[in-house]
């Protein structure tokens, strides 16, 4: 297996090539954005974030004003080094399984840098870039040029295009943009699967994670990284793959850690498992957690989720309180002998 480090610096510079910056402040990325944009669409691009962040809606609005593969790269910029990060992950995974012809997709291939360098690095694959907006898609396909390389626009979660093959190897990085959600809900851990928000998240991941079986021949494989900030969300998404046909690959899977970020890189296979246990999704869900973080608060679900699975733990003192609106703070004091 190719070691990460190896091909790091390597797609990093492919990417800059790209026009993806990296090691940039975001007051000069804010700066650049507008000498690209013009200070007009500058304006109309900060007014349709901000309206994004208040009414949760996705992405997709920010997406769409975007005219060129400059601009869209740009945009990206922001998170390259999360781009980074996730494309030498799935490059590591996909290197293992390219000694002969296979057919690759990239789910949500945005400016198309990812899709390009797998197209690049593994000639014997075919390997298509898909996207929902179709300007991506443009801009994408007129950037580069390779014989096993393609780009298609379409939005999977909407029914698999006929003339579309079934495909052995499929990736995504960020390829579904989640919804917002202002649910309250409980901090008890160990009922996340009745919660309304879990039942939510599900629900929306079982429209992408279908039509991803659907062009994914059996035994094929899916390296997906995701946004999902907090464990219910997780759960959600692993349990929408098992009920669309997916197996999930714990021992395959990891998560990355950029930028104060920790995101889930996970494998499944297409091919019917039984459901995993909380227990077992927590442990995964918080694997490395106390060596990397153990110098900061824990906060929510994952402080429950860490204090129901440390052992040893001798609780001296409890108290809790219910508040107007319903909601209980219970504040446990305690020790761990080390």
């Amino acid at each position: 297996m190719r070691k990460s480090q190896n091909n790091r610096q390597s797609i990093k510079s492919y990417f800059a090539k790209a026009g993806v910056k990296f090691d940039i402040s975001e007051d000069a990325w804010h700066r650049q954005l507008e000498r690209l944009l013009g200070a007009d669409r500058f304006d109309e691009w900060q007014n349709i974030r901000m309206q994004r962040q208040i009414d949760g809606f996705d992405m997709t609005h920010e997406y769409q004003m975007v005219e060129s593969a400059a601009e869209a790269n740009m945009l990206f910029s922001m998170q390259a080094n999360v781009m980074l990060a996730i494309a030498t992950w799935i490059d590591t995974h996909v290197s293992q399984h390219t000694d002969e012809p296979v057919r690759i997709y990239d789910l949500g291939c945005g400016g198309g840098a990812l899709t390009s360098w797998l197209a690049a690095e593994y000639p014997n694959a075919c390997v298509t870039g898909i996207d929902a907006i179709e300007r991506f898609v443009d801009f994408a396909s007129e950037s580069v040029s390779l014989p096993n390389l393609g780009f298609r626009n379409w939005d999977y979660r909407e029914a698999k295009p006929d003339e579309l093959p079934k495909g052995d190897i499929l990736v995504s990085g960020f390829g579904i943009d989640f919804s917002a959600c202002t649910e309250r809900f409980s901090l008890e851990s160990d009922d996340a699967r009745e919660l309304a928000f879990y039942a939510e998240k599900k629900e929306e991941a079982i429209s992408y994670f279908r039509r991803w079986r659907e062009i994914c021949r059996d035994d094929g494989l899916l390296f997906a990284v995701l946004r999902t900030p907090i464990y219910e969300h997780f759960l959600a998404v692993i349990d929408a793959a098992h009920e669309t046909g997916w197996s999930f690959v714990e021992d395959q899977s990891t998560k990355l850690s950029v930028d104060d970020e920790t995101f889930p890189a996970m494998t499944f296979q297409a091919s019917n498992s039984t459901l995993i246990n909380e227990e077992q999704a927590k442990a995964f869900w918080i694997a490395g957690i106390v060596s990397e973080r153990f110098d900061r608060p824990f906060l929510d679900t994952m402080a429950v989720a860490m204090f129901n699975v440390l052992n040893g733990k001798q609780v001296t003192q409890t108290e809790s309180k219910v508040f107007d609106d319903g909601h209980t703070m219970v504040t446990s004091i305690g020790k761990r002998p080390f």
